[in-house]
């Protein structure tokens, strides 16, 4: 697996020599970013990919339904330029409960890729896969996980589904000679443009600043932010390496949604340190920071009264100050009692 956050230059030229399989974590957002990167990969120098490659996949964890045009061009483009691959559509995934308005999204996004192209190409139906058909409505089975965040459905019930899933799909793909794209949709459509701000900008400097101090400086600003109005609202550094948030959180004051959770199963830094300035974000909502190594959170991040969703579970938090008990005890009580020695 290669993780870069976009930088398809980690992926070796000779990938596809040397392995079966070839997985990439692409751009977070926008979410037509992926589609732009894996274009490259099949179609630039030095991977050229599409040469030799036998099925392609894009997935998304969650997406909205105004991706649909962009998505549905760019797959019968691929399927129309590389008609001796397979081109494996989805529908998005669930999350849990608390993010409601994710997994609608989700739905909405899913429904219209079965309208579009159900009996017509290979799908796969994660939506479908992580809810048992819906059996639980539009998130996934609470079975399938123990993630605090809600994220990922990381039990082994959910895990054999997902896969048992993707061997199934596979097999009917090369069951039968790939698809002829359709007439219609043989170009794809430009992708919608996502806001983005000038690097001088107040908050993308602080963003610039929180990957420069973490050594990501290949990683864009725009790849893991969300621009809404002018200002940076949604920041997503999970799983990327990010071991401090420095004092330029702070200058982060329109952010409503801050995703910053680890992964112990992959050999990058877990976050140690958040700068007290994070005080002066009152605006978020979502914080997810589960899953690091953190010992102790700066007083000030009780100040933040607008969370509607916190994770802080799995990490090493000892001997905080009682205000920040009593926070965590409101926001995230199990989270406050699930936590390493």
């Amino acid at each position: 697996m290669n993780k870069a956050g976009g930088d398809v230059s980690v992926i070796p030229a000779d990938a596809l020599q040397k392995s079966n399989f070839v997985h990439f974590l692409g751009t977070y957002w926008p979410h037509t970013k992926r589609l732009e990167e894996m274009n490259r990969v099949l179609h630039d120098p030095p991977h050229e990919f599409g040469k030799s490659v036998d099925a392609v996949i894009v997935f998304y964890h969650t997406a909205k339904p105004d991706l649909i045009e962009t998505y549905a061009a760019q797959m019968e483009a691929w399927r129309t330029e590389y008609p001796n691959a397979r081109f494996i559509y989805v529908t998005s995934g669930f999350m849990g409960s608390k993010f409601e308005k994710e997994n609608a999204a989700s739905q909405a996004f899913g429904e219209l890729v079965r309208e579009r192209f159900k009996g017509k190409v290979p799908i796969y139906d994660m939506g479908a896969i992580l809810s048992d058909d819906f059996r639980v409505g539009h998130v996934y089975c609470p079975e399938y996980s123990q993630d605090p965040a809600e994220v990922h459905p990381n039990l082994p019930a959910g895990e054999s589904m997902m896969a048992k899933g993707f061997l199934l799909v596979l097999k009917g793909a090369f069951a039968q000679a790939p698809a002829a794209a359709t007439a219609s949709t043989k170009s794809a459509a430009p992708a919608s443009a996502a806001e983005t701000l000038p690097a001088d900008h107040p908050d993308a400097k602080a963003v610039r600043a929180i990957l420069d101090v973490n050594n990501l400086k290949n990683k864009a600003v725009d790849g893991v932010s969300v621009v809404q109005g002018g200002r940076i609202v949604e920041l997503f550094l999970q799983e990327g390496g990010i071991a401090e948030l420095p004092d330029a959180i702070g200058e982060l004051t329109a952010l409503r949604k801050l995703h910053l959770y680890g992964d112990r199963t992959l050999p990058l830094p877990l976050l140690k340190k958040i700068s007290p300035a994070i005080g002066r974000c009152t605006q978020i909502e979502e914080l997810l920071l589960n899953q690091n190594d953190l010992t102790t959170l700066p007083v000030e991040i009780a100040g933040l009264e607008k969370i509607r969703n916190l994770s802080m579970a799995d990490n090493h938090l000892k001997d905080l100050p009682p205000v920040v008990v009593q926070w965590m005890q409101k926001f995230d009580p199990k989270g406050l009692a699930d936590q390493k020695n």
